[in-house]
């Protein structure tokens, strides 16, 4: 068959090549695997310097799809983290902003809806879980969220950062008097 007739066949007859070469795949599943996989094993310098030189080359392309796209590149990576790190859809997360009206669970300080693509991560409430049974709790901001987990999820730590506060805020205590200097701390 020469060549303008092949390509007169190939063109006419796509589908059923389409057709053919699936079939074909969906029989030999394991050798080509098999194939790949020796192919990649006996040419890994080849393919490490194919994949360079690629990178290199769209180096320019890359970099200004990413300036172009990155609210929207922060929005994808967002969803993608929502469901991989506490196993719930998007529209859960969603659910949860709604149903505390987009106000963080502890300090009630309000943060833009998750959907918003120029959001950064200080705007957008995140997610409270549970590090020991990683269950869910609910929305917070930044610095409520970062808080929690700095006093180790620990109630009695909490209690007795509360105390502390109330302790100092109620009245003004010289230093002579708090904690320090030999004086133990009257929360304690």
């Amino acid at each position: 068959m020469n060549t303008e007739k092949r390509r007169i066949y190939l063109m006419d007859n796509k589908e059923k090549i389409r057709l053919q070469r699936k079939l074909y795949r969906e029989i030999h599943k394991e050798e080509i695997k098999l194939w790949g996989k020796k192919y990649r094993l006996e040419n890994k310098e080849k393919i490490r310097q194919l994949h360079k030189k690629h990178y290199d080359e769209n180096q320019s392309k890359r970099l200004e799809y990413l300036n172009k796209n990155k609210a929207k590149i922060r929005l994808r990576n967002r969803r993608y983290r929502v469901k991989k790190d506490y196993d719930i859809s998007w529209e859960s997360f969603i659910e949860m902003y709604e149903a505390q009206w987009g106000r963080c669970a502890i300090c009630g300080v309000y943060k833009k809806h998750p959907d918003k693509e120029n959001s950064i991560q200080s705007d957008v409430l995140h997610i409270d879980h549970c590090h020991r049974t990683k269950k869910v709790r609910g929305l917070l901001c930044t610095h409520c969220n970062k808080a929690i987990g700095i006093l180790n999820e620990d109630v009695r730590i909490l209690e007795n950062a509360i105390n502390y506060l109330k302790y100092f805020s109620s009245e003004i205590v010289e230093l002579s008097s708090g904690c320090g200097k030999g004086n133990p701390c009257p929360v304690l």
